[in-house]
């Protein structure tokens, strides 16, 4: 059997995946299929569809980062995520420079709203049990909203860290803007 050129570890498709990334999937588990799922301007999204060692089938999502700030943005997805869910790993692709990935369980979506009263039911319940490790407001590791790096330096008050915070989005959306017009 011949090594696969790094290159097809980026794929889905394939059942090859990268060593870093099968050493986070269950024991003696069978890669059965990949397929691309999702859509991202900034990553490769997909689906890892296994056989578990009693031969029942399990999904998981991956992101592949293929970009200099992938190794930021996939730590600051895991660890904002393990806020709320029970994400499986983060790392550095071993056979591919600068690429990173995010693993998790895959969870089907759909395209259907929440309903409102519920959603903010459930967004003020889960800000209302956060736990700041230090009293302040903001968040220990760099964020993203998409490729956008987000404000996550520590305030005092809300309102300074929500304004820092939308002032930060703002002057990247017309950094962007300028960018695209010239």
């Amino acid at each position: 059997m011949t090594q696969p050129d790094s290159t097809e570890y980026l794929r889905f498709g394939t059942t090859n995946l990268d060593p870093a990334v099968l050493k986070h999937l269950p024991p003696k588990c069978k890669v059965v299929s990949t397929e691309a799922h999702g859509v991202s301007f900034w990553a490769t999204t997909g689906r890892i569809n296994v056989e578990l060692q009693d031969g029942s089938p399990k999904s998981f999502f991956m992101k592949i980062l293929a970009r200099e700030d992938g190794e930021s943005m996939a730590r600051g997805e895991f660890i904002s995520m393990s806020k709320i869910a029970e994400p499986i790993a983060w790392g550095k692709f071993e056979s591919v420079v600068d690429t990173a990935f995010f693993l998790c369980e895959f969870r089907e979506m759909t395209d259907d709203m929440p309903e409102p009263e519920k959603f903010a039911a459930s967004l003020s319940k889960l800000h209302q049990k956060s736990v700041s490790p230090n009293g302040k407001f903001g968040f220990e590791v760099p964020t993203y909203a998409g490729n956008l790096p987000q404000y996550v330096s520590w305030e005092d008050s809300w309102e300074v860290f929500f304004t820092k915070s939308l002032k930060n989005a703002l002057d990247l959306f017309k950094r962007t803007r300028f960018l695209q017009a010239n």
